[in-house]
């Protein structure tokens, strides 16, 4: 089986894979979105028929206190 591609949403964009986990990506794309700097990564979510896994990029809320 071929290895699985890998995709990142954010904001209904799909980020392509730069490299390593997961959150070494989130890292590269704080650079593009200063938004992320406190977001979480969720998922993979899997689709097996196209072969991807889906992970998506989730800012957290931040709450007044």
């Amino acid at each position: 089986m071929a290895k699985m591609k890998r995709v990142f949403l954010y904001k209904g964009m799909e980020l392509p894979e730069i490299m390593g986990s997961p959150e070494t990506n989130l890292k590269h794309y704080e650079t593009i979105y200063p938004e992320l700097i406190n977001a979480n990564v969720e998922g993979p979510t899997i689709d097996e028929k196209k072969n991807i896994a889906k992970y998506e990029f989730k800012p957290k809320t931040a709450t007044k206190g």
